[in-house]
């Protein structure tokens, strides 16, 4: 466990200081998020190292393009909200946003494909296997985190339905 701890370590102060301002929370938010990544990566797939140094710059650029492509598709689903709930009938606005929003989920397949194909060139076929079933299971673990620290005191749902 401390040789794990120490990898992710590593790899941390090789990914240097985040771009952003000290104070900027979401950028905060970021690296913590790729640091609970990480850490549950080298975990599950029991890495080494080397094998670490390789796969993380290959995960981390996959999810920073990904992320990209989820704060548009976030902005679009907001529009959309903003058009249903008003009753709108403005077919050529509603169908417009839909299309940019499978556009956009089909970019983020796109990506997370892009990234299994390029893990393989870095980990044995065992340890891409593991990846294949414990990677969405992190990004689901991250997502309830997330949401469970969105949420306000008073158990209201961070986002409007």
């Amino acid at each position: 466990m401390w040789i794990r701890m120490g990898i992710v370590g590593m790899l941390l102060a090789l990914a240097g200081p985040a771009a952003a301002k000290p104070g900027d929370l979401r950028d905060r938010v970021r690296e913590k998020i790729k640091v609970l990544r990480v850490t549950r990566l080298v975990e599950a797939l029991d890495l080494d190292e080397r094998t670490a140094t390789r796969l993380m710059p290959l995960v981390n650029k996959a999810y920073d393009d990904i992320a990209e492509i989820a704060r548009d598709a976030g902005e679009l689903r907001r529009s959309l909200r903003k058009l249903v709930d008003a009753a709108s009938t403005d077919a050529v606005q509603i169908n417009g946003l839909v299309d940019r929003l499978i556009a956009d989920k089909l970019k983020m397949d796109q990506l997370e494909n892009d990234l299994f194909r390029e893990v393989r060139k870095v980990l044995s076929p065992a340890q891409v296997g593991r990846l294949v079933l414990v990677l969405p299971e992190i990004n689901r673990e991250i997502t309830q985190q997330i949401r469970r620290a969105a949420k306000g005191p008073d158990d209201e749902p961070p986002f409007p339905r």
